[in-house]
């Protein structure tokens, strides 16, 4: 019998609170019961709440700092990560307006390009198994005021690690603060998140722009002990539950909108102009965003050719 340890990544991050516990339990429970039931029982999920429970059972501090040394290692076996902060290749998933659907993301992401990408991952020590959303489309969140495209000017926005993001950000004329950067409330006007991840939020511009993406991500270490019909059983479970919390989060963020009135909360559509405006200005630095991404190139016009 072999054990994961699967992290539940639900700890605060700097100004955007914590995760909302079905947002990260549920594709963790999923496959849990998933994985043991598949392999009968040879092999075991051990979900750990937080980095708090972690350091608490095993004696060893783990955060996002040192996060993908501790999957490389298989201190942790597996973990639901960011896409935008695995970096590298995986930073063109995370392009504003990269995906102009649903149905073109699941294209992009479980067909060759989204194994493609996710094979860069096995030099840093990580198998990718499958992508998730986490919380679907992003939209500009508030607490007390619409964003629009007209008042961006001077604003700040709470940014993702994805360099990429920032510099968009300051293409529409925001000031873009990371994570790291975040120090309080009043640093910022604006998130740009999910519903789901930004629940409390109370004014909201649905904009689309990008799909708020996590991968599962489990330490190569741990995948090379298996033996190849564990692997098999161990991919199947992933993809099934990946597709399963695609669901679940397109679900969630269709009810927030339903609901959003009766709980006092406004969410304004972007316009037509206004949208056309925020594409160009994203597809003018595809070009240069590309060139950073020397191991795929074309990879853009690839993703795009899949629409």
């Amino acid at each position: 019998m072999k054990t994961l340890k699967w992290l539940i990544l639900s700890t605060n991050k700097q100004g955007f609170g914590p995760c909302p516990a079905e947002v990260v339990m549920r594709p963790a429970t999923a496959f849990k019961e998933l994985l043991e039931k598949r392999s009968n029982g040879e092999l075991q999920v051990e979900l750990i709440a937080d980095f708090n429970e972690y350091e608490s059972q095993y004696g060893k501090k783990i955060d996002y700092s040192n996060l993908f040394e501790s999957l490389k290692n298989d201190d942790i076996s597996i973990a639901q990560v960011e896409v935008a902060d695995l970096g590298g290749l995986h930073n063109v998933l995370d392009m504003p307006w990269m995906f102009e659907s649903h149905d073109h993301a699941t294209k992009v992401l479980d067909g060759k390009v989204g194994t493609h990408i996710n094979s860069h991952l096995e030099q840093r020590g990580m198998v990718g198994l499958a992508y998730t959303y986490s919380g679907g489309y992003r939209a500009f969140g508030s607490f007390d005021s619409i964003p629009t495209i007209e008042d961006f000017a001077g604003k700040t926005v709470l940014v993702n690690s994805n360099p990429v993001t920032k510099e968009y950000m300051e293409s529409l004329g925001l000031n873009a603060i990371e994570r790291k950067e975040f120090k309080q409330e009043s640093d910022v006007d604006f998130r740009d998140t999910t519903y789901i991840r930004f629940k409390e939020g109370k004014k909201f511009l649905k904009s689309n722009h990008s799909l708020f993406l996590t991968d599962i991500v489990v330490s190569k270490k741990f995948y090379d002990t298996l033996t190849a019909s564990e692997q098999e059983t161990l991919n199947a479970v992933a993809k099934e539950v990946a597709t399963l919390e695609r669901g679940w989060t397109t679900e969630d963020a269709r009810q927030f909108e339903e609901t959003a009135s009766a709980r006092g909360c406004e969410i304004v559509e972007l316009s037509n102009a206004d949208q056309s405006l925020m594409k160009e200005k994203a597809v003018s630095k595809y070009s240069k965003w590309e060139s950073n991404l020397t191991e795929t190139p074309g990879i853009v016009k690839i993703i795009k050719s899949l629409n």
